[in-house]
């Protein structure tokens, strides 16, 4: 009997993770990007938030960021998007569309969209992919400060703007990047936003600066969700 009791305690255990950590977090992935920009947030976020959380961020993601993405969707699908719409709020963490390169778009995608984000982290070597990360799991602060990131982004980029700390800005002909972190050490996380870049070049800058760094990143563009040339 007490046997029954604890397969049936972990039957419920592994379906109530499902419910309100797993599920959520495939449920973010296949939401529209757009969708994501009409409700003021990003999707590389809110996954991050899902999983970093555990299922508190399940909760959260399911009663409060699903509804707003769903209207989002909604009001989308059933209205044309008027001019003014390429000007998203300021909490979306996208890049101005000053920044973006390239016109042709899908319908209703706003121009400034932020096609792949990384969050750098100090990740252990073993990890490779998000699905052995523990619900709550915290990462140790970076070995590196705010000084070696930007030396190492101009070491690849000379012309690279580094005149609105905290953000760094590169645009090359096929790459566009914004790189953003804290004002102060130590760092625990660095943010890099690709905006409509080659894909190749893209994880070319990307790996040569993870290794000047020493570090690694979680990448949204990834099946993954770590960062890898190849993926």
């Amino acid at each position: 009997m007490g046997a029954f009791i604890a397969i049936l305690a972990v039957f419920i255990w592994v379906a109530l993770m499902w419910l309100i950590w797993i599920r959520p977090v495939v449920d973010a992935t296949r939401r529209p990007r757009y969708a994501y920009h009409a409700a003021g947030r990003t999707r590389g976020s809110t996954i991050w938030l899902i999983l970093l959380a555990g299922w508190i961020g399940g909760v959260y993601y399911l009663l409060r960021i699903r509804p707003e993405l769903i209207a989002a969707e909604r009001r989308a699908g059933s209205d044309t998007l008027p001019a003014s719409s390429n000007a998203l709020p300021a909490s979306s963490g996208t890049l101005p569309a000053s920044d973006v390169v390239g016109s042709g778009r899908p319908p209703h995608r706003p121009v400034d969209s932020v096609d792949r984000e990384l969050f750098i982290r100090n990740i252990p070597p073993e990890m490779i992919a998000t699905d052995t990360i523990r619900p709550g799991s915290a990462f140790p602060p970076l070995r590196f400060g705010r000084q070696d990131v930007v030396d190492a982004v101009l070491e690849l980029d000379p012309s690279a703007d580094t005149s609105q700390p905290p953000r760094i800005t590169v645009a090359l002909p096929d790459l566009k990047v914004a790189i953003s972190f804290p004002l102060e050490d130590p760092l625990t996380q660095v943010i890099i936003r690709i905006v409509q870049s080659d894909r190749e070049v893209a994880d070319r800058f990307i790996g040569q600066l993870l290794d000047k760094l020493d570090t690694r990143a979680f990448d949204t563009g990834s099946a993954t969700l770590v960062f890898s040339p190849t993926t």
